[in-house]
């Protein structure tokens, strides 16, 4: 799974929309050009933060509402029908742990 944080002042807002989830089975691509790269069963998921809330938010503060997103899109994320062999709850779950015991005490 790959999560982006997209974080952007307001006035470009409507350049940044977070991409609706995307699942690749298999892919051989070069990184810069000349690094070969596999992606092998991924599902990317954006996510955009608040740019004010972020702004004011000292480290601890930015990690809890990092955390508290990925968290909240991670549990209201409806999986694509290609991913038949992940157990979402189980991962959310273990999220949530260990988000819990990091970051959101």
């Amino acid at each position: 799974m790959l999560v982006g944080l997209i974080v952007v002042e307001p006035v470009y807002n409507d350049f940044s929309k977070p991409r609706r989830p995307q699942y690749t089975e298999h892919k051989e691509t070069m990184a810069f050009g000349s690094i070969p790269i596999v992606i092998y069963k991924t599902l990317e998921v954006e996510i955009k933060l608040n740019y004010e809330q972020v702004l004011a938010a000292e480290d601890e503060e930015l990690k809890k509402i990092v955390a508290s997103e990925v968290l909240n899109t991670l549990r209201s994320l409806k999986m694509p029908k290609k991913v038949t062999d992940f157990d979402k709850d189980r991962f959310v779950a273990d999220i949530d742990g260990l988000f819990h015991q990091m970051f959101l005490k």
